[in-house]
C-alpha cells in the first residue's frame, strides 16, 4: 500500500511539474514499459474490452491500479514464477542443446569407430591372405626345388644305369662318339672295361636251332649266362641305332655346338 500511494503521489506531481520535463519523459517511458510487460505477460489492461466495461473492468490487472495489497503481491508472485519459469526453460533449452551435442559426438565417435574397426578387420584380412599366399609361395618353391631335385637324381641315375649296360656292349668303333654325347656333370663314358656275356662265338645266333643245340648239353650257368649275353646283344644293337641317328641329327642342326 505504501508503494502504491507513493506512486500515486509522485505520478501527478511530476505531471504538475512543468519545470521538469526530463523526469516527466522518464517516468511516463517506464510506465509505457511496465504497462508493454503487463499485457504480454497476461496483465494487460483493456484486452479489446474498449470503454463499456467501465473504470475498473478497463484497467483490470493493471499493478499500478490494483486496490489492494493481495494483488500486488499476487503480480510479483506471478513475475517470480514466470522468472523462475523462463530461467528453468532456458536451463532446459540449455541441457536440450548439450543433449544434442553429446549425442552428435556420440554418433561421430560410433562411425569414427566403425570406420577404424571396418578399416582393422580388412587390413587383417589382407595380412591373412598376404600370409596365405607367402605360405602357398613358400611350399610352391619348396616343392619346386624337390622336383628338381628328384628330376636331378633321376638323370643320374638314368646316366649310370646307361653308362653300366654300355659295358656290355662292344663300342669300339664309335667310342668317340659315346665320348661327345654322354656325359652329365661330373660323370661321362669312360669305356674299356667291356664284358662279354654272349659265349657263343662262331654260332649264328639268329638261328634258334644253332643256339639250342650249342645250349642244350652246357651247364646251366652258361646257359644263364648267354641268355642275358643275348638280351644284351639285342640292347646294344638298338642303342647303336640310337647313337648313329644322333650323330646324323648333331651333323644336321649342330646341337652339341650350340650347348657348348
Amino acid at each position: 500500500m505504501v508503494l502504491f500511494a507513493v506512486f500515486l503521489v509522485v505520478i501527478p506531481l511530476v505531471a504538475a511539474a512543468g519545470h521538469d520535463n526530463d523526469m516527466m519523459m522518464q517516468q511516463q517511458m517506464m510506465m509505457n514499459m511496465m504497462n508493454m510487460m503487463a499485457q504480454n505477460k497476461g496483465w494487460g489492461g483493456n484486452n479489446g474490452g474498449g470503454n463499456n466495461g467501465g473504470g475498473m473492468e478497463q484497467n483490470q490487472g493493471q499493478w499500478w491500479n490494483a486496490q489492494n495489497s493481495e494483488d500486488y503481491e499476487a503480480y510479483m508472485k506471478w513475475c517470480e514464477e514466470r522468472k523462475m519459469a523462463m530461467q528453468e526453460q532456458k536451463q532446459q533449452q540449455e541441457m536440450l542443446m548439450e543433449f544434442q551435442k553429446a549425442e552428435e559426438k556420440r554418433q561421430m565417435d560410433m562411425e569414427k569407430a566403425r570406420v577404424h574397426k571396418e578399416i582393422e578387420e580388412r587390413r587383417e584380412s589382407m595380412m591373412a591372405q598376404w600370409k596365405m599366399w607367402q605360405m602357398r609361395l613358400s611350399q610352391q618353391h619348396e616343392f619346386d626345388n624337390l622336383m628338381d631335385k628328384f628330376a636331378e637324381m633321376k638323370h643320374h641315375y638314368m646316366f649310370a644305369v646307361t653308362m653300366e649296360f654300355l659295358k656290355f656292349c662292344k663300342c669300339s668303333d664309335f667310342t668317340e662318339e659315346l665320348h661327345r654325347y654322354f656325359m652329365h656333370g661330373d660323370m661321362k663314358y669312360e669305356g674299356g672295361d667291356d664284358w662279354d656275356l654272349d659265349d657263343l662265338d662262331g654260332i649264328d645266333t639268329n638261328n634258334a636251332v644253332a643256339v639250342a643245340q650249342a645250349l642244350a648239353n652246357r651247364p646251366q650257368a652258361e646257359q644263364v649266362k648267354a641268355f642275358f649275353g643275348g638280351l644284351a646283344n639285342s640292347m646294344c644293337l638298338a642303342g647303336r641305332a640310337y647313337v648313329e641317328q644322333v650323330k646324323v641329327w648333331e651333323q644336321d642342326y649342330k646341337f652339341l655346338d650350340r650347348l657348348m
